[in-house]
């Protein structure tokens, strides 16, 4: 098996043989190490069954699944089979099953729908998911959660973390007004309003969610934080909790987590291909500082993540100090920030130098004797890697200049800074060209290039649909702009130089800003203007 996972480019044959030895010594099924290691994942396993049986395999987030076809098996059926009929002609039904489907189960189904059965591959999750979707209908918590008793408590619970999941929420809030208790989800960086519950709900809610993560119960009138673990869907998320004392009652936020590190994949940031490359490129350099930057919510933790999973951490030695450790990752060294014990920042930089590090992640940027020492450690033949709260990547350099970072350690440690925002992703399902009117351009500032260019190329809007939970948008993507610090802007900033000098040298060096790349995803049909609007403009 480990054979043909290196011949289909999955994996190298130093991995191979690394999953080869752990096997050999614990045992476990090569599978489970490949995901564990974070070589594979649900998709990628999907995938390879699909062409070891020479059936084809399809993303069921770009298919549209016909009522006609799902009426042919039941959802009981589905359910217990794990499969989803797709569509339907007059003698041939296609079904997508995942790669632990029992064929031998299987043959009744032609003899039960009286049609030829085709199979494709689809990965579990997504195959669960829209299980859910299509035979159980939306989550429609409007309707029925208001009826909810205190005895019914632990299905409340259930039902708020599953839904939250399957809307794909980062953030679920519970908070108590004078009437009710309301419930937002955050989806896609955005609070939507999502139902309403019994107020005198929220105190068994409170004693479930503090007793599932090991609270003090007793406790209303202090802030406390903690987590716990729900497994939904064939897969575990975190719920990291924090209550807050208000005047209504204890207010709740959960942020979800997802616990599958494969998901962090440079590739799927949405960046565009030209800056994707670019970041690779640069991250497989021997040292230097790259900085990413944004507010907060702007992606730079998952970029952060997504970069440590690109290097190969056989060959480096890679360390961490990040508050919170959010994600695990193997073969990365991570450590929890704690300045109530002395270990902050700046005095992780120095442990770590005593590590032999390739790699150094640093969660934040935020005093002048990290600014220091992270620079001191690119110099010395570090990588370095960390965030920093400035608007666009220029303002790093002017930001770590007000930490009294001295010009000479910037000019020969940094390596790049890439700013970013996150947008989110018109539903290709039911976006909508929009009309372009000249006075809509003077209001997002266009010049008469972008005038030129906009003039013959369709623009889309948000619309809504069933697939987005009619929100017109679904997912995000990243808005970049990459500062690369060559010899010329190192000398630019060794002496001192402006960031409006600086401006001046990138501007002529062809760089694209935050808003040239928001203005391409707008003129692709990726977003809309609405939507950058709120984020560049």
């Amino acid at each position: 098996m480990l054979k043909q996972i290196v011949e289909y480019g999955i994996i190298t044959q130093e991995q191979a043989q690394l999953i080869d030895k752990l096997h050999y010594t614990t045992k476990k099924d090569i599978d489970l190490l490949l995901e564990e290691y974070g070589y594979i994942n649900s998709v990628t396993r999907a995938q390879m069954q699909a062409r070891q049986n020479e059936i084809p395999y399809v993303d069921l987030s770009s298919h549209s699944i016909t009522e006609e076809a799902l009426q042919c098996i039941t959802k009981e059926k589905a359910l217990e089979y794990t499969l989803l009929p797709l569509y339907v002609n007059e003698h041939e039904l296609t079904i997508a099953i995942n790669e632990a489907a029992d064929f031998g189960k299987l043959i009744f189904l032609e003899r039960h729908t009286q049609k030829n059965i085709r199979f494709v591959y689809t990965d579990t999750q997504q195959l669960l998911s829209h299980i859910q979707m299509h035979y159980y209908g939306e989550k429609s918590l409007q309707v029925y959660m208001y009826d909810f008793e205190t005895s019914d408590v632990i299905l409340l619970l259930n039902t708020l973390l599953n839904s939250a999941i399957d809307y794909r929420a980062s953030d679920i809030h519970l908070s108590p007004e004078h009437d009710a208790l309301h419930v937002f989800f955050r989806i896609d960086g955005v609070l939507q309003h999502m139902a309403v519950v019994k107020l005198e709900m929220l105190s068994s809610l409170a004693v479930r969610i503090k007793t599932l993560s090991n609270l003090d119960i007793s406790q209303k009138r202090i802030a406390m934080d903690g987590s716990f673990s729900h497994h939904h869907l064939d897969k575990e998320f975190d719920f990291r909790v924090s209550t807050l004392p208000t005047d209504m009652g204890e207010n709740i936020v959960m942020r979800i987590l997802s616990k599958d590190a494969n998901l962090f994949k440079v590739d799927n940031l949405g960046i565009n291909e030209s800056n994707t490359k670019k970041i690779k490129e640069l991250i497989h350099k021997p040292y230097g500082v790259i900085l990413i930057t944004g507010p907060t919510g702007s992606g730079k933790t998952t970029t952060l993540y997504a970069v440590l999973n690109e290097i190969n951490r056989l060959q480096k030695n890679i360390l961490t100090i990040e508050n919170p450790i959010e994600y695990r990752f193997p073969f990365i060294k991570q450590t929890q920030y704690n300045p109530k014990a002395g270990f902050t920042y700046d005095m992780a930089i120095k442990s770590f130098m005593r590590q032999d590090p390739d790699v150094i992640m640093v969660g934040e940027i935020r005093d002048p004797q990290t600014a220091e020492l992270a620079m001191e450690a690119s110099i010395t033949g570090h990588m370095v890697l960390s965030t920093l709260h400035t608007n666009d990547a220029l303002s790093a350099i002017t930001r770590l200049k007000s930490l009294d970072v001295a010009p000479y350690l910037l000019g020969s440690g940094m390596l790049a800074v890439l700013a970013q925002r996150l947008v989110r992703k018109l539903c290709e399902h039911c976006k909508i060209p929009q009309e372009l009117q000249k006075e809509d351009l003077k209001n997002y500032n266009f010049g008469i290039d972008d005038l030129n260019v906009a003039k013959d190329i369709t623009i889309f809007k948000a619309c809504g649909c069933d697939r987005c939970y009619g929100l017109g948008y679904k997912g995000r993507i990243a808005i970049v702009e990459i500062v690369e610090i060559d010899k010329q802007m190192q000398r630019y900033i060794s002496d001192g130089a402006t960031e409006s000098q600086l401006h001046t040298y990138t501007k002529e060096q062809g760089m694209k800003t935050l808003r040239d790349d928001a203005l391409e995803k707008v003129f692709t049909g990726k977003t809309s203007f609405d939507e950058v609007e709120r984020h560049i403009f």
